[in-house]
């Protein structure tokens, strides 16, 4: 099975249309990774829609405004509880993260409970707070500081610290359960999330776990596992013309950016390949310290003869 795998687009319609050009359709599923960007997601997801095989998606912290029930494509399959059998792979996934969790069902839920919570427990703490909210910026200071060092802050810090772990670790108990219902024997199970999905060891099922968030490709085996980050397809780096480079509405951005391709063969990964856009820099100078951002910031230097691959050599699992 061919797969190919990416990440953050961040609303960068042109570098998704550029992938669409590089790749040819002869691919057995596709696993976007989140930050589709909710401004651009009808274009982008229309565009991934033209490989003619399933699209599996999660939505990550720029998807915060998507909702869970996005057309997405003829091909597309948003896994947050819906998992996904292609061939003889099994994908399961949760959308959002600890960064933003927009819609994510577990997170609105414990967040109703908790603030229900907090204020039959925490009472005393969460009208201190109020009244911090009404002070002036130096005595707000001086009594926040106060606030900290009491006993009842303690307490209500602790809970809200448990809180926001147990929205991750409630996410990866209904994944864990959807996973063991779903797959079947001689299965590879891949689970797929925004953000690196931490304690796998309570994922006895999974063989291979996919994330981004995080722009920097990685591949690593831990606990048995296989651990991807596909890094980002958008990842800008500022530029502005040389003899332009003090004056800001010159400054433009090169998405030099990465996928990954790779297969499976009995039973685990081969052929991990990094693909990563090729740009031609002559003319322009690196802006260190400012950004341009937006969807409408221009995007520079594309070069298609500078794409390159580069194949990873990859450990068996022991």
């Amino acid at each position: 099975m061919r797969v190919l795998a990416l990440s953050d687009i961040h609303e960068n319609v042109d570098i998704v249309a550029r992938l669409r050009q590089r790749e040819a359709n002869n691919y057995d599923l596709l696993i976007v990774a989140g930050d589709i960007g909710g401004r651009k997601a009808r274009e982008i997801c229309d565009i991934l829609d033209t490989f003619s095989c399933p699209v599996a998606y999660v939505y990550g912290n720029h998807d915060y405004d998507l909702a869970y029930d996005f057309d997405i494509g003829k091909n597309g399959q948003h896994l947050h509880g819906r998992p996904l059998v292609v061939g003889g792979v099994c994908l399961v996934g949760f959308s959002g993260c600890p960064t933003n969790w927009g819609r994510n069902p577990v997170n609105a839920r414990l967040a109703e409970q908790h603030a229900s919570d907090v204020q039959a427990t925490h009472a005393f703490i969460v009208a201190q707070l109020a009244e911090l909210n009404a002070m002036k910026e130096r005595d707000r200071d001086r009594a926040w500081g106060k606030l900290t060092k009491t006993a009842a802050f303690a307490a209500y810090d602790r809970a809200c610290r448990a809180f926001r772990l147990s929205i991750t670790a409630e996410n990866r108990r209904e994944i864990a359960a959807a996973l063991r219902e779903t797959t079947r024997p001689g299965h590879y199970n891949i689970i797929v999330t925004h953000e690196r999905l931490t304690k796998s060891e309570l994922l006895p099922e999974a063989h291979c776990l996919i994330h981004g968030h995080v722009h920097q490709f990685s591949h690593r085996i831990s606990k048995g596992k296989r651990q991807l980050n596909v890094a980002a397809l958008d990842k800008p780096v500022n530029v502005a013309p040389i003899k332009q480079a003090s004056d800001w509405p010159h400054f433009c951005n090169m998405a030099t950016g990465n996928y990954v391709t790779f297969e499976i063969v009995g039973g685990d990964l081969r052929n991990l390949t990094v693909k990563t856009f090729g740009w031609n820099d002559e003319g322009w100078t690196r802006i260190e310290g400012l950004k341009a951002i937006g969807s409408n910031v221009k995007i520079v230097g594309a070069d298609p003869s500078k794409d390159t691959a580069v194949v990873h050599p990859l450990a068996p699992l022991i």
